[in-house]
């Protein structure tokens, strides 16, 4: 009896492991799938994925671009001086142009190679116009004279998209009471003209700085207006010129022949209202709110009966600059840090982006004039020492160029397409292209 009991305690004792060992196998196979599930699941952060660029900030670190799985630095130009610095503009068919303490460069986009560069002058404030045919114009400070109250005399320099430089001579320009080159009313239309406010009238001048035509008087059908009292000039990519005067939009050809006039009630009941023409040839008002925190933006259709507000969400993408491409417009309100995206319609905040609480705790902000808006939606912004966010349409972190300059540094950034972008901080223009798989 004694050794059958033992018989059957060492039967016992096998049997015990034999689960023990099974149950252990068992949660061992689970432990392994639920790791394998959750790995499958969950994603790791793009923004992690980072890379020191050679390109180092005014403290001596590398700028550091996050999300280098979908991006890369496709090109670099970096000038020998730490105190360069650079202003972009964008012309036609993939030329850049780039502004430095002294010389115009014409850049490649794609490429980043250097189409041609020409002696000029960098002047703060001052800022160029580009024309719709993509032809480059700045006025010049050095030379500048106060003949009276309203008319300032300069020089104006164009360069064409083929590096050719021509300059307009002794241009007297017609200034309202701030009295600067910032009052005064110019634009560059289709044909390559260089349209100006002068003392004599509104002035149309050929790429060869001969005179195309001189308008005094703006004469219509119903009534004449003296072209110095325009709030706004503009033109389109269609060879339409546009004036805007207290209640009336007036249409002008390359050639100063009248298209059209016509009366319209523009928006006034408002703290801040903008008015400008797109390149689109549309109406667009933006109308601030009280402290301009935010503003919203409405296209209209200019018709014979009536400023039409634009619902078409084609027309809308096109001649938005901050379209989200998806029924929305960006709005960066400064005095919170934030980016918005709103509802064209409605005005309802459809996302919003700020800052982390660490980043404004270590002195960091945004600047509603740093933002821009790529043909695909994705909008660009930047932080005070020099970072640059870039996000979806919604509202999801693309990449990230990180640095932290020590003086203030605002990013000039140049969207060129869905896929790369351009931008310049400091003595530094990067080009950020996201990778084609």
């Amino acid at each position: 009896m004694v050794r059958f009991n033992k018989i059957g305690l060492e039967w016992m004792m096998i049997l015990k492991k034999r689960t023990i060992r099974n149950w252990l196998l068992k949660m061992s196979m689970l432990c392994l799938i639920v790791v394998i599930c959750t790995a499958a699941t969950t994603q790791k952060d793009p923004l992690s994925i980072t890379q020191k660029l050679a390109i180092k900030d005014d403290r001596g670190e590398n700028w550091l671009l996050k999300n280098t799985k979908e991006y890369k630095m496709k090109w670099s130009l970096s000038d020998e001086s730490p105190y360069q610095h650079y202003e972009l503009s964008q012309g036609p068919n993939g030329l850049l142009f780039a502004q430095n303490f002294k010389e115009l460069i014409a850049i490649n986009a794609d490429t980043g190679e250097t189409v041609w560069k020409i002696p000029s002058k960098y002047q703060f404030g001052v800022v160029p116009t580009i024309g719709s045919d993509g032809s480059y114009y700045k006025f010049s400070l050095e030379n500048a004279k106060q003949l009276s109250p309203n008319i300032l005399q300069t020089d104006i320099s164009r360069f064409g998209v083929d590096g050719t430089k021509t300059v307009f001579s002794s241009i007297k320009l017609h200034v309202t009471k701030e009295r600067s080159i910032h009052s005064s009313q110019q634009v560059g239309d289709s044909a390559g003209n260089f349209i100006v406010l002068t003392d004599k009238g509104l002035l149309s001048i050929k790429p060869d700085g001969s005179t195309n035509w001189l308008l005094d008087k703006i004469k219509t059908s119903k009534a004449s207006f003296n072209s110095k009292t325009t709030d706004g000039l503009f033109s389109d990519s269609k060879g339409n010129i546009f004036m805007i005067f207290s209640n009336t939009i007036v249409s002008l050809s390359t050639k100063g022949k009248v298209n059209w006039a016509r009366e319209y009630s523009f928006t006034k009941d408002y703290n801040h209202v903008v008015t400008s023409i797109t390149t689109g040839g549309f109406l667009l008002q933006q109308t601030s709110a009280k402290d301009y925190s935010s503003y919203e933006s409405k296209l209209y259709d200019m018709t014979a009966k009536g400023l039409i507000l634009v619902k078409e969400a084609s027309i809308i993408n096109k001649n938005l600059g901050n379209s989200d491409q998806n029924g929305g417009y960006y709005n960066l309100i400064d005095n919170t840090n934030t980016v918005i995206d709103r509802d064209y319609i409605t005005g309802k905040t459809k996302w919003s982006y700020s800052l982390s609480k660490y980043e404004r705790q270590a002195g960091l902000s945004l600047y509603s004039g740093d933002l821009r808006v790529d043909p695909q939606g994705n909008v660009f912004f930047g932080n005070n020492a020099g970072t640059v966010y870039s996000l979806d349409n919604k509202g999801k972190p693309r990449f990230i160029l990180a640095m932290k300059n020590a003086i203030i540094a605002n990013a000039n950034i140049l969207p060129i397409n869905g896929n790369s972008v351009i931008l310049t901080v400091n003595s530094h223009i990067v080009c950020i292209e996201k990778i084609v798989k």
